[in-house]
């Protein structure tokens, strides 16, 4: 190859990789304690098509004991068990509604996580839905 194709080449594929770049949204950053046997739930909001990304970590690096994500009210989407970390877990959204993150600790011990939370609008209309749920 040469010099000028190697660029032209390059050029042609950092053009695609712009084009297709995701912009990501920042849905929730929190800390939080968990107290033993016991449950923290989280409830978003999200567009059908969504791309929902999560990072989930235990700070003292304990276990986690559950991590269930569910259309709600009920159908399990993600499920993952006995883990310290997860990062950049993907989840696509296949219906608009409420999500529920239900993040279990079975152990004697309190537990302290970290929670960051992000999504990837499917098109332009959907970049400024609306993720808080308000419950009557």
């Amino acid at each position: 190859m040469s010099v000028t194709f190697k660029s032209i080449l390059c050029g042609l594929m950092l053009s695609l990789v712009i084009a297709n770049a995701q912009s990501y949204i920042e849905v929730a950053d929190i800390s939080f304690t968990i107290a033993a046997k016991s449950e923290k739930k989280l409830h978003y909001g999200f567009a059908k098509g969504d791309e929902v990304y999560i990072d989930l970590n235990e700070i003292k690096e304990l276990n986690i004991s559950k991590l269930l994500v569910n259309e709600w009210p009920k159908t399990t989407i993600l499920e993952k068990d006995n883990f310290n970390e997860i990062t950049q877990k993907k989840v696509r959204i296949s219906n608009e509604g409420i999500y529920e993150f239900i993040i279990s600790n079975n152990d004697t011990n309190n537990i302290n996580c970290e929670f960051r939370l992000y999504r990837v609008a499917q098109n332009d209309k959907n970049t400024n839905f609306n993720t808080a749920v308000y419950w009557k």
